[in-house]
């Protein structure tokens, strides 16, 4: 990695310090980068944070105030090309921007009020200083001449006597709005606002601005929230009004999202520094100064650590490094930008079909594919499926952006159209995701999907891998689900038929006949199995790094992924153990795992004479509300009366609570009968049992029933039936016989399995 150079200083003095683009200063936020989106919580604190500092710190340091680094780019041409602190950069270009606004109402104001000419003459030189950073150009030489025209103006109605300044005066009047593009106050109220607007907009056409898009949309837009903030400094009172409210920025970012938070962004700036003014106590000609003194103090003493790297890979390092932040959005957005630049630097497109080219790259990913949740596995599961990078895990967001950069540096060429598709791919794993999703809670929508009758074993194994955080084993099911699909659809990609279709029908229909589904079914029923019986995710993913170097973009493959043998073996014997040693408690991440083999459980009946669980919900029973289904003890932990002497028929307190809480005490029940229950005695529960399905009873419920009533498992004692660990110790071993009949049958839509 070679750092070309680095520097410390406010961001209007890094060009000069670095020794790039002298003349120019120009920003320039490459093409892969988004707009801007600093919130009202960034911009104010950054604001209130160097106000705080100088408060604190001006009489020992100044007012300098450390805002972080940034890292460039130093391009052939001499731009300085923002990798990482786009949006402080542009902050403190905004500020400015703000500045120039309100410098040039009050230049406006002085030169109408001819008693304040000589600050209009003092005020056109700061102009000129200030719109240099502002705008770049060139050639400044036409704007430089029309500001030192109406200068020489202002020095002829000052040097007048008598009478004679009036006639200069609306001279000078007429020369500053065709100089500064103001308009006269004479127009109503709305007329003079669009007037003003127009006549902004003609501003800032006729000069490049100092922060400046490679991407001309951007730049446009830019210039058109400029052209929007009107703002006007009475002649009477001195003081500025601003013609925005919180309604106009709303109705701005319904016609244009980008535009509109530039232009909240410029509003946030001006009621924080407002608010920070008027604390002070200032009113008039005073509080407008102090307005735009803060400002300007604001963009000179708010310092940056400026980098510079030689290239972009080198760049992205220095980002990571500088950086210590959540990588969720970052890794997305990089990613967006090794898109960009694959095309950019591959395609035949040229000129303005290149540009816009560009632009629906960005829109595509910004619309569809940034701006929701689950990044961190979207960028995952899209790449590990375009890479068949089996090594992928979700935990190292540089690995994944090596995977797609070495993906991409492999093409020759890259075509429109195939950035298309390969963006799709990310938009079919956010279908993917979020039509395997019933709600917001991850647990909750595991029993939801467990509770349907009609959602196939696909959606159901998505659901649950998603709620154990295992990403890096769903990576493999994502891989079989997208595979099955594009093996039969080439060319362009059809996101809505995959969506309205292929996932309804997969998730919905349960259609094991069509040869494609029925493969898939049986691949996320193997996954499912093993994801309830492995103690750990060893074994899952093993199984998903073999789908995901079966089933990838570039993989022909047609057969079903099976799971060994020996792993299934493997398998129950973990299942064996953390069963067996299985321990209630609120965060035991075993818990979700209970509930779904108990939900499972409820949808089978039991043919005792036979030994045979029958299967595929031949009970007809489901929860109304599933989510509120609970891990529900039998014998309550914390019981409310205690007057047995050795409780169980034991004195050892601790193996009371080892029994309690182990899957022999346990039942699903849901939330209200849980709560009427409470803590009291086992003999007493039943009934809320027997109301948990509207008094339909269940073989599991009129088991438990039966086993209170044999006298080998149950004890009288002060009048009361008090279960033995006997009692506890059959039933969890019942329970487990059941459970890994379940699991150990080949079809999730089997009919019967014997235990």
């Amino acid at each position: 990695m070679k750092i070309v150079k680095y520097e410390y200083d406010s961001f209007l003095k890094l060009h000069e310090k670095l020794g790039i683009n002298k003349t120019k200063k120009v920003y320039e936020i490459p093409y892969y980068q988004r707009p801007y989106e600093w919130d009202e919580e960034h911009i104010s604190n950054l604001i209130e944070d160097f106000d705080k500092n100088k408060k604190l710190n001006e009489k020992d340091t100044g007012l300098e105030y450390f805002a972080g680094a940034v890292v460039f780019i130093s391009t052939k041409d001499e731009k300085l090309e923002v990798v990482d602190g786009q949006q402080r950069i542009t902050t403190m270009f905004l500020i400015n921007c703000i500045r120039f606004i309100l410098m040039r109402a009050q230049l406006d104001a002085d030169v109408r009020n001819i008693k304040n000419i000589g600050r209009a003459l003092m005020g056109s030189k700061e102009l000129l200083n200030l719109i240099k950073q502002v705008f770049t150009t060139d050639d400044w030489s036409v704007m430089e001449h029309k500001i030192n025209e109406l200068y020489e103006s202002i020095v002829k109605v000052i040097s007048a006597t008598g009478e004679s300044y009036l006639e200069y005066a609306d001279e000078i009047i007429q020369m500053t709005e065709n100089t500064i593009h103001t308009v006269s106050k004479s127009q109503q109220d709305e007329t003079f606002i669009e007037a003003n607007q127009r006549s902004n907009y003609e501003l800032y056409e006729e000069y490049d601005l100092a922060l400046k898009y490679s991407m001309d949309v951007y730049d446009k837009k830019l210039k058109k929230a400029l052209s929007k903030i009107v703002c006007i400094v009475d002649e009477k009172s001195e003081e500025p009004h601003l013609f925005l409210k919180e309604k106009d920025i709303d109705q701005i970012k319904k016609e244009d999202e980008i535009i509109g938070q530039y232009v909240e962004a410029m509003y946030i700036i001006y009621q924080t520094c407002d608010g920070i003014v008027k604390m002070q106590g200032l009113a008039g000609r005073a509080y407008t100064d102090k307005l735009i003194e803060t400002m300007k103090e604001m963009v000179e003493n708010i310092k940056l650590c400026a980098v510079c790297a030689e290239n972009e890979r080198d760049a992205y390092i220095l980002f990571e490094s500088l950086n210590d932040r959540s990588k969720e959005v970052e890794d997305l957005e990089l990613i967006k930008n090794l898109y960009l630049r694959a095309y950019y630097n591959k395609s035949n497109d040229e000129g303005r079909m290149r540009q816009k080219g560009l632009d629906q790259i960005a829109k595509e990913w910004d619309n569809h594919i940034f701006t929701k949740a689950n990044r961190i596995e979207l960028s995952l599961f899209g790449t590990v499926y375009l890479t068949g990078a089996s090594e992928l895990d979700g935990k190292n967001g540089y690995g994944v952006r090596k995977a797609v950069d070495s993906y991409l540096e492999q093409k020759e060429s890259y075509s429109l159209e195939q950035v298309l598709n390969d963006i799709k791919i990310y938009k079919m794993v956010r279908i993917i995701l979020d039509r395997s999703l019933d709600g917001n809670k991850l647990n909750d929508n595991v029993l939801k999907k467990e509770n349907t009758v009609n959602c196939s074993v696909v959606c159901k194994t998505i659901s649950l891998l998603r709620a154990m955080k295992c990403s890096n084993v769903l990576s493999g099911v994502i891989n079989v689900v997208l595979h099955f699909y594009l093996k039969e659809h080439t060319g362009t990609i059809d996101v809505d038929d995959f969506e309205n279709n292929y996932i309804n029908k997969l998730y919905f229909e349960n259609d094991w006949q069509e040869d494609k589904y029925g493969k898939i079914y049986t691949m996320a029923h193997n996954m499912w199995r093993l994801a309830l019986l492995s103690k750990d995710y060893k074994l899952p993913r093993k199984y998903s790094i073999q789908m995901i170097d079966k089933y990838h973009k570039y993989s022909e493959c047609d057969s079903i992924c099976d799971v060994s043998s020996l792993d299934l073996v493997e398998a129950k014997k973990e299942f064996d153990s953390w069963v067996t040693t299985w321990r209630y408690s609120r965060s035991n991440r075993y818990n979700i795992r209970l509930k779904v083999l108990f939900f499972r459980l409820i949808q089978t009946n039991n043919n005792k004479e036979q030994n045979k669980l029958i299967i595929g919900n031949a009970t007809g029973i489901t929860f109304k509300n599933p989510e509120d289904a609970q891990l529900d003890h039998l014998e309550p932990e914390n019981p409310e009366d205690k007057s047995g002497h050795g409780y169980f028929g034991m004195n050892d307190i601790r193996n009371r609570e080892d029994i309690v809480n182990g899957i022999g005490n346990f039942m699903l029940l849901d939330d209200y009968n849980n709560i009427k229950k409470s803590n009291g005695r086992f003999e007493n529960a039943m009934e809320y049992y027997d109301s948990m399905f509207n008094n339909v009873s269940h073989w599991m419920i009129e088991d438990i029933k039966a086993a209170f009533l044999d006298p080998e498992l149950v004890i009288e004692e002060e009048g009361h039936k008090i279960p033995t660990e006997k009692f506890f110790q059959q039933r969890r071993e019942k329970l487990c016989r059941y459970f890994k009949a379940i699991l150990s049958a080949e079809r999730y839509d089997a009919k019967e399995i014997e235990y």
